[in-house]
């Protein structure tokens, strides 16, 4: 009797725990479902919800960040201060280098989400300098420490006040100056850079990393948006806005500065293929542009620890010095 007691008790306890996992494998796919049906709502329906999707400015990474200690994150010799812009002060950065001599000065553009303490961003700032950089970095209107709500007119305006900084601090050097952007930085970069070509005072080069062709197609491309890309009404209400957004492709015809295009092949958040299809646009435009294909699984955000990149860096510096 005892044996076939506790027979049954198993058998009861394997059926318990059977019902429970399928139970909670249910909920769970119902409460994934309904928070994707939430969020596509909010999407079609609110244009607010749709910029900050694509801006991203309220994810403040890392969390509770002290910007007026940059050495909590491993950075010395930082200058923090605010920019005064349209928009109310902007947080800033300028981490100088101690290389004698220095190689020229960098205003890096960083692409959605987080701040200037995030640490991809820190780790390539560090690189920069150990290469000889002086770097600006900011946070757009809206992020990290910086008033106002992102715009693509307004994060471009804010670029503007921050180049004419820099601008001001590198003249008695006479050292070159060069605009890097990240991501969505990228669209930044190329639209600060067309208004310097059009005002005949252009960077000496431009530099775009995992870049995209446009913010529609990054967009379609996007891993969190394929399952709303399904969608019959997805162009019609959700990404309406971004087909006319950020159009990289199109206002690079108007860079005529060196360009730098560096992207990893295993990039998961903006694909391989519209950093090339920008690289391509670029060409017909006969621009002077240099395409760099990394292939060292450093996806979207790792590329400043590729074992290439000052090569790469040196290898362009030479190409800008012949303009």
């Amino acid at each position: 009797m005892g044996y076939e007691d506790s027979t049954e008790d198993k058998v009861d306890g394997d059926y318990s725990l059977g019902r429970i996992i399928k139970t909670s494998l249910k909920y769970s796919i119902a409460a994934i479902l309904s928070t994707y049906a939430f969020f596509g709502t909010l999407m079609c329906i609110s244009r607010d919800f749709r910029n900050a999707v694509l801006f991203l400015h309220i994810v403040n990474v890392p969390l509770f960040a002290n910007f007026s200690k940059p050495i909590d994150y491993g950075l010395e010799n930082v200058d923090n201060f605010y920019l005064e812009g349209e928009a109310g002060k902007l947080g800033s950065w300028f981490i100088q280098s101690k290389s004698d001599p220095i190689r020229g000065f960098i205003l890096y553009l960083h692409g959605n989400g987080g701040t200037r303490a995030t640490s991809h961003r820190v780790g390539l700032y560090k690189k920069l300098t150990q290469f000889g950089f002086h770097v600006l970095v900011i946070d757009y209107r809206g992020f990290g420490d910086s008033d106002g709500y992102p715009t693509e007119e307004g994060v471009v305006e804010d670029s503007l006040l921050a180049w004419n900084w820099m601008k001001d601090r590198s003249v008695a050097s006479e050292k070159p100056m060069f605009i890097w952007g990240h991501s969505l930085g990228t669209g930044v970069a190329i639209q600060l850079s067309k208004q310097l070509c059009d005002q005949g005072s252009p960077p000496d080069g431009l530099v775009l990393e995992s870049p995209f062709s446009n913010a529609y197609d990054a967009a379609k491309t996007h891993p969190l948006a394929k399952p709303y890309s399904i969608l019959p009404f997805y162009d019609e209400y959700m990404v309406k806005e971004l087909k006319f957004a950020f159009q990289n492709d199109k206002w690079i015809q108007n860079v005529t500065t060196p360009i730098l295009i560096i992207h990893d092949k295993s990039d998961h958040i903006v694909p391989f293929k519209l950093g090339r299809k920008l690289c391509l646009a670029a060409r017909n435009y006969s621009l002077d542009v240099q395409c760099v294909d990394i292939d060292e699984k450093l996806y979207h955000k790792y590329i400043y620890k590729s074992k290439r990149l000052e090569e790469i860096i040196r290898n362009f510096e030479v190409r800008t010095a012949k303009k």
